[in-house]
């Protein structure tokens, strides 16, 4: 009887160790290692803000560009960093995970093709 309450507790403890393991995974990947804001995203999930935008503007189009991670505003002084407040398309809506969707956002601004 004493040798499996033993191998219990040393079960025990090492469900209790991976469990600890797995949050502080968990934590990491959740708070450490998220772009911040401006930064270069491939999907919302890598993004601090959790908001992935897959669109720039070029003049006053939203067109398809590079992911950048962004957040809401309600004016241009809002955004740094070269991006400037925009409503937000339904094409750029659906860049954005379903829920608490921003009405407008950061949007990174691409220059005008020359013209001859």
């Amino acid at each position: 009887m004493g040798r499996l309450r033993e191998a219990s507790r040393l079960l025990g403890a090492l469900v209790i160790g991976i469990l600890f393991l797995v949050a502080a995974g968990l934590v990491w990947f959740r708070v450490l290692d998220k772009g911040k804001y401006g930064t270069d995203c491939e999907y919302s999930l890598a993004c601090r803000s959790m908001a992935c935008l897959h669109h720039a503007l070029r003049g006053e189009a939203q067109v398809t560009a590079a992911g950048v991670c962004t957040r809401s505003c309600a004016t241009d002084a809002e955004c740094d960093g070269g991006l400037r407040c925009v409503a937000l398309s339904d094409a750029s809506l659906d860049d954005l995970p379903p829920v608490f969707r921003p009405v407008r956002a950061c949007m990174r601004v691409e220059p005008l093709p020359a013209t001859r």
